[in-house]
């Protein structure tokens, strides 16, 4: 019998016939004939993603079809799978082959390829950062661009930073550069920020003053609140009051306005604060002298001799000096005091007072 080139895979009985010679008695013997199946190559390809993208479209190249056969008439599905996902890290991973063959015919030889998942490409900045002078450098963080897959900026570990500024640099604006980071799944790339050091808020405020009226105004003196632990007050140049108030200024309630100023500091916010300038009465020394009458007469005029206290130009007619006793008209006999009044807020009195005596 014929067996052709179309016969499936199988065992076939061979079957010898058609042999004649006179000489001999010919005896047939059966032969056998093994069809095996052919091998056909399934090679997929191998292929690469970055991280926290989808899955590329898997191919394959099949081989070895024999007598025309073509996918059809071999396979009735091949499925391509990965056990990589979106979220999966840099590695690389198989590229399953699931096939069903509808052909017995041939069996396969499968070529299994990887999906290589690569860095994803992820831009760092240091954030931008702000300090008021005299203070300790913040703690730096950061800013990514390009993040995949729900990732945050906790993904990037081992970040170092370097700005040339420190507790002790001047207001302004000074570079901040990521000297180095690493992240599992990214390819990354720096870029550089800015430490912006802002001025120090500072308060000088006059410190509150006290003289004695005709006197010229004291030393003024300022406090400063807010200066860098570093600093002191000699970083403030030019410190100047100035008062309305002068040796010839009245005794006013509240005082008078010490107002303060200065140069300007880049490294602070100067605010100022007034202090006041309390002007005190003089005290003016008098003698008050002794008195006599008869009872039941009137009081007789009063006499003071002035001593010494006087301000400025000031007279002594300009205290609006009273004088008074206890005593009046009706009043029995006795000795009574004869008490001294002044009208003008400049001064204090001190005197002894006189002695009225009604005889």
């Amino acid at each position: 019998n014929e067996i052709d080139l179309t016969a499936n895979v199988g065992d076939y009985v061979l079957i010898p016939s058609g042999y004649s010679d006179p000489n001999y008695a010919v005896n047939y013997v059966n032969g056998s004939l093994r069809v095996n199946p052919a091998t056909l190559t399934l090679n997929t390809h191998s292929l690469s993603r970055e991280y926290g993208l989808s899955n590329p479209l898997f191919t394959f190249t099949d081989s070895g079809y024999r007598l025309g056969d073509t996918f059809e008439d071999v396979f009735s599905s091949v499925n391509l799978s990965t056990a990589a996902g979106v979220g999966s890290s840099v590695g690389s991973y198989p590229i399953l082959v699931n096939a069903t063959l509808a052909n017995s015919n041939y069996t396969l030889d499968i070529q299994t390829g990887n999906l290589t998942i690569t860095r994803a490409p992820l831009v760092l900045s240091p954030a931008l950062a702000t300090k008021v002078y005299g203070e300790l450098n913040p703690e730096f963080s950061l800013v990514a661009s390009g993040l995949r897959n729900g990732d945050t900026v906790d993904v990037v570990t081992n970040e170092s930073f370097q700005v040339f500024a420190n507790q002790f640099s001047n207001v302004g604006q000074y570079t901040l550069s990521l000297t180095g980071a690493t992240a599992q799944n990214y390819s990354l790339s720096f870029n550089s920020s800015f430490l912006n050091i802002t001025p120090r808020a500072l308060t000088i405020r006059a410190n509150d003053a006290t003289r004695e009226y005709g006197d010229s105004n004291p030393f003024f003196s300022a406090s400063f609140a807010g200066l860098a632990s570093f600093d002191d007050a000699s970083v403030i140049s030019n410190v100047n009051f100035s008062t309305v108030a002068t040796a010839s200024s009245n005794v006013l309630a509240g005082g008078y306005g010490i107002q303060v100023s200065s140069d300007a500091n880049p490294n602070y916010a100067i605010s100022y604060d007034p202090g006041r300038l309390t002007i005190t009465p003089a005290t003016v020394y008098l003698n008050v002298g002794n008195a006599n009458r008869l009872y039941g007469d009137a009081n007789p005029g009063f006499t003071s001799t002035y001593l010494s206290g006087l301000k400025l130009s000031d007279t002594y007619s300009e205290l609006g000096l009273s004088l008074e006793s206890e005593a009046v008209q009706t009043s029995n006999v006795g000795s009574y005091n004869i008490f001294a009044n002044l009208t003008n807020p400049n001064y204090n009195l001190s005197y002894d007072p006189g002695v009225l005596s009604i005889n």
